[in-house]
């Protein structure tokens, strides 16, 4: 059997495409670049708001005065860029939605608040199809009929802030689906390290074999000798082995070789599997896989 270790020469940021190593955003970075534009949008909006209100106040235009539309829609606005505050402030900045390479790299593993966290998720997203949908349609609508500047350029930021709040909502089921496949991926290579464990006893099981054809048990078996002592001894080139041994001997090696291939297969699939599109797994399980396949995988064939 020939083992042919796959060497992972990307980083964990990059992917070969078409043989060209290309840098991938990740579901970790667009989420983080979102959830900082959508702050920046959020920050930008409300200067708006006040500027709007502040020249409301000087003219001094009630709602009323102005009409309900204008009244009304403004208020639309900061519920709805309120409400989409709260849930980024909260539910996308739970330790769920944490990088994956953080500095003391921690992440949630518990599949049961991952699975609560997508219902949440769902939840949302059910929320603002059924009912603040309607009002983002509603102000859509009165920003294509009015002719007021302040109040376009107070909408566009505002459909800005919308439409990347839906963004973050999508990139964080994303994001717990990339959790679920590093759990996943944990639990591969777990699976692996117990048969590496089972291949190192077998291999110490051969060598035990050998150190008796070797003379080095209790009872040497007359290897050296080229005297044969039974029918049960075997002669090559005037060395003599016995046939029990030998076949003890030979149980184990093939017992080892199988045990190894089966590693090696295994190893395979992890590799296919961490070659994900989008998803990247934390650097030191990165690291570690590594490890395994090139170095520790080879060792034990060598042996």
């Amino acid at each position: 059997m020939s083992y042919n270790p796959t060497i992972i020469e990307e980083t964990n940021e990059e992917i070969l495409q078409n043989d060209v190593l290309e840098e991938v955003i990740t579901v970790d970075q667009e989420f983080v670049e979102k959830k900082e534009l959508f702050h920046e949008t959020k920050n930008a909006l409300q200067k708006c708001l006040n500027t709007s209100s502040r020249r409301l106040s000087q003219l001094t235009i009630t709602t009323d005065v102005i009409g309900d539309p204008f009244g009304k829609y403004f208020k639309i606005i900061k519920d709805l860029s309120s409400w989409m505050d709260d849930i980024v402030n909260s539910t996308l900045s739970s330790p769920t939605f944490l990088p994956l390479n953080t500095l003391n790299n921690t992440f949630v593993t518990d599949l049961d608040i991952l699975n609560s966290t997508e219902k949440d998720l769902l939840k949302i997203g059910l929320y603002v199809i059924n009912r603040k949908q309607l009002k983002y349609d509603q102000l859509s609508s009165f920003s294509s009929s009015t002719d007021s500047t302040s109040f376009n350029q107070i909408f566009s930021t505002f459909d800005s802030l919308w439409k990347n709040f839906n963004s973050l909502i999508e990139l964080g089921k994303l994001k717990l689906q990339e959790l679920k496949w590093v759990i996943k991926l944990f639990s591969n290579v777990g699976q692996v390290e117990v048969k590496i464990k089972g291949v190192e006893a077998k291999l110490e099981g051969v060598e035990e074999s050998r150190k008796k054809n070797d003379g080095c048990g209790d009872n040497p078996s007359p290897l050296g000798s080229s005297t044969i002592e039974s029918s049960n001894d075997i002669s090559v080139t005037d060395v003599v082995f016995s046939s029990s041994l030998l076949d003890e001997w030979y149980i184990k090696i093939v017992a080892a070789e199988e045990s190894v291939q089966d590693v090696y297969s295994k190893v395979k699939e992890i590799i296919s599997f961490l070659y994900h599109e989008r998803f990247r797994s934390p650097k030191d399980l990165f690291d570690h896989i590594n490890n395994i396949t090139n170095n520790i995988v080879p060792k034990l064939r060598s042996k």
